[in-house]
């Protein structure tokens, strides 16, 4: 990719700068003529017209060079946000959350919950690879998962299957998330050039909503 920008940049410049040299050139050409008595002749409307022409080219290239520079460094994240902000909705629907078949008491037992789905808490499979994924954790209180602070949090990891991942608590960690009920918070941060290791503790997701995506979050309560 780095290539194809390199390329594009290269190519866009060149173009700019032969179109600026032949008006360069022309404009040279007519300035140097004379007329019959040894003096300036007038510039011929034709060429004066050509001179134009090859400095609205370049200009035009330059102007293409940028735009399909930002679009091809930039592209897929522009589509998916136009895609988010207009294709955005929510849908519904009940997902169980526990069920039970006891014959030896001659009974079933089950329950769900209504589900809803907003296509916001997603990104475009193409683009997983430009998000880390985090997991903050947190005592539970009435504060929105993607609102607030974490002061733990796990990362990075990738869009991808995850199970039994592991953290020992340290004395501090465990008495911070308390004795009853423990959030769970999947975050999605946008990488960068110069992405770091480590996000910046605490980690308040909503300090740069345009590089931190709201996966999904979990509650954990002890029995």
């Amino acid at each position: 990719m780095n290539i194809l920008l390199d390329l594009v940049k290269l190519g866009a410049i060149g173009a700019s700068l032969a179109f600026l040299l032949l008006s360069f050139q022309l404009l040279k050409n007519e300035q140097a003529l004379k007329n019959k008595d040894g003096n300036p002749a007038e510039p011929r409307p034709l060429f004066l017209a050509a001179i134009g022409n090859f400095r609205r080219a370049a200009l035009t290239f330059l102007v293409a060079g940028v735009l399909l520079e930002f679009f091809l460094s930039q592209g897929p994240l522009v589509l998916a946000a136009l895609n988010q902000s207009i294709l955005k909705s929510d849908l519904t629907r009940v997902r169980f959350t526990n069920w039970e078949y006891s014959p030896e008491v001659k009974k079933i037992v089950f329950g769900f919950e209504e589900d809803r789905m907003d296509t916001s808490l997603y990104v475009a499979p193409a683009l997983k690879n430009k998000y880390a994924v985090y997991v903050g954790v947190r005592k539970k209180d009435a504060t929105a998962a993607s609102q607030g602070q974490y002061d733990l949090v796990l990362g990075p990891y990738k869009i991808s299957n995850q199970s039994n991942l592991e953290k020992q608590l340290s004395e501090t960690e465990l008495a911070s998330l308390g004795q009853d009920c423990v959030q769970f918070t999947a975050f999605g941060v946008l990488k960068s050039d110069t992405e770091k290791a480590d996000l910046p503790k605490p980690f308040i997701p909503a300090s740069n909503p345009n590089e931190i995506n709201f996966f999904n979050s979990a509650t954990a309560c002890l029995q």
